[in-house]
């Protein structure tokens, strides 16, 4: 009777950690959910997930701000056809998250007769806290303990980089529960392998599943899936060496599990082959000619790993707090890999090491691998964009909280030492490493860390401060990305809410009518400007933005102030000031 009761009690306490890691991770999630700016990406979800279309938004034409904001209107028209179709024909993204996004939108009544931000950030919210109890799963098949179960689920729910893709409209967290899912199938798959048990059906279904739907959330999945299949081409040639018939039946179960995902991956490849616009991925490529992209790379990804644990304010407005913030990280990120050397290496040492570790290493250094290769071959500017390194980031807190679970079981262990004198015992690293992440939340959340790549808020700020009541904001158009631009604008002038006198702010997309490299009769975006400008009554503010060239004639009596030249994340800008003939 008393073992039942400890077993209850165990089983109670483990709920109830659990449910402290989940309830700390939803209060961050949500925290100041909606005070950060609206960046292109997210207003690309938003309107796609809508139903609406940016080509409603008329170019080369002057726009009030309602015209402008008109895609993010509520249609209660629109299906989740009008999501798919849109979505295809005018972004590079599969429609699974857009699909069960358009249908989240019909809980939130619209804002002033626009989108509810909360709304549109609350999906990706809500799969960020269901990323906790899932990599609890994770952490306890993989080692087949609480402890490591436990790790892992508080150390996902403060996650300053799971917190910032949680609180971004975007479909990563939902990836990220894929990842997870794929991963979990992947290490069970392994356990039966090396044991010559057969594979169950049920378990290659679900691998299938989870696949599948991955990439049909974000094509980058394909990296873990890629990773996963070399990890078992490696595990073939080491392990494969006494054949059985079981072996053989579930390898020839692997092959129908790969066969199966890259047919069902293949569906998504084909239609975004048939209609991405390679325009809106022009920006992933880079020039290795230069040096400094060749070396990015290298320094890249440890910021990557750096945020999944901690963050400082690395991106304060003082130099100084910034110097001293990325010292401390490169401290903090050398500390942990100090201690999770230290325990392979003991654990090894004592023949304690579990094969585990080495399924979890192998698959997050081919990732790895696969970001260098298409970093250096083509896409040398894919490791720039923090958010891309979802496709590894489970497996890896899994990998680090294995390793922290050591020190609880191996006496050898029971503390760090990090200079002669300065020691950690086992309780206090964790607790360390949890508290720093509970800090780079909480930095994330505040708005100096994580900070949305465009940054409209600026803009606007800047607009209103020096130009009222009347301005014109013109950008160069080639893409949505620029109309999401200049929502981003439009959205952040609105929110101010300026006196009536004040709010006279139009905006212009200018957008080449035809191109000059091949047509001859051409009207270029500065004379369709300058055109535009002239009829317009003065005086007025012109503010240009992200065009080829800042320095142009945008029409007659008009004058470049040379004092009122910004660039802000995502923005370059000047305003002309236009005078009335005299």
């Amino acid at each position: 009777m008393k073992s039942v009761k400890s077993v209850i009690s165990t089983h109670w306490l483990q709920i109830f950690l659990l449910s402290i890691s989940i309830a700390i991770g939803t209060v961050l999630r949500f925290t100041n959910l909606t005070q950060k700016t609206i960046w292109s990406d997210e207003f690309s979800t938003i309107v796609f997930s809508l139903g609406n279309s940016f080509k409603t938004v008329p170019l080369n034409q002057i726009l009030t701000p309602d015209t402008l904001l008109q895609p993010l209107v509520p249609n209660p028209d629109s299906t989740v056809k009008n999501t798919i179709y849109n979505l295809f024909t005018e972004s590079t993204h599969p429609p699974l998250y857009f699909m069960l996004n358009h249908w989240w939108f019909k809980l939130f009544p619209s804002e002033s007769g626009l989108v509810s931000l909360w709304g549109a950030r609350s999906l990706s919210v809500l799969f960020g806290i269901l990323a906790i109890p899932a990599i609890f799963g994770l952490g306890w098949l993989t080692f087949r303990s609480l402890i490591v179960a436990q790790i892992s689920a508080a150390l996902m729910a403060v996650s300053p980089f799971g917190v910032a893709l949680s609180q971004d409209a975007r479909h990563y967290t939902l990836a990220i529960l894929w990842v997870i899912a794929s991963v979990s199938c992947f290490i069970v798959a392994i356990r039966y392998l090396v044991s010559d048990r057969k594979l169950p059906l049920n378990l290659l279904f679900n691998w299938i599943v989870a696949n599948c739907l991955g990439v049909a959330t974000h094509y980058f999945v394909i990296i873990t899936l890629a990773a996963e299949f070399v990890v078992f081409v490696g595990l073939k040639f080491r392990k494969d060496r006494h054949k059985t018939q079981v072996k053989l039946n579930n390898w020839l179960k692997l092959y129908t599990v790969g066969f199966m995902s890259l047919f069902g991956c293949s569906i998504w490849l084909v239609v975004w082959h048939n209609f991405h616009d390679k325009h809106l991925i022009q920006w992933i490529y880079g020039d290795n000619n230069n040096f400094i992209k060749l070396i990015e790379p290298i320094g890249q990804l440890p910021v990557a790993w750096a945020t999944m644990l901690f963050l400082l304010p690395i991106e304060s407005q003082n130099i100084a707090t910034i110097v001293i913030s990325a010292i401390l990280m490169l401290g903090l990120l050398i500390l942990t890999v100090y201690s999770v050397w230290k325990a392979w290496a003991v654990a090894k040492s004592k023949n304690q090491a579990v094969p585990e570790f080495q399924w979890l290493g192998a698959l997050i250094f081919t990732i790895m691998a696969i970001f260098f290769v298409l970093a250096y071959a083509k896409f040398s500017d894919i490791l720039s964009a923090i958010r891309y390194n979802f496709v590894y980031f489970p497996p890896l807190i899994v990998l680090i909280s294995g390793s922290l679970s050591l020190y609880f079981q191996l006496p050898q262990l029971s503390e760090v030492k990090i200079f002669k004198k300065l020691k950690i015992s086992t309780n206090s690293l964790v607790l360390f490493l949890w508290i720093m992440g509970l800090i780079g939340s909480l930095v994330v959340i505040s708005g100096v860390g994580f900070q949305k790549p465009y940054r409209p808020d600026l803009v606007a700020n800047k607009i209103t401060e020096l130009s009222q009541p009347t301005a014109l904001i013109t950008i160069f158009h080639d893409t949505h990305i620029q109309t999401s631009k200049m929502m981003g604008i439009a959205w952040e002038i609105n929110q101010r809410k300026l006196p009536k006198d004040a709010q006279n702010y139009q905006f212009l997309l200018n957008h080449p009518e035809c191109n000059l490299e091949i047509e001859t009769n051409c009207i270029s975006v500065e004379k369709l400007l300058y055109k535009t400008v002239n009829q317009i009554p003065k005086p007025l503010d012109v503010w240009v933005v992200d065009y080829p060239s800042l320095d142009i004639n945008v029409g007659d009596n008009c004058v470049l102030e040379p004092t009122v030249r910004f660039k802000f994340p995502g923005f370059k800008a000047k305003r002309y000031h236009c005078s009335n003939p005299s």
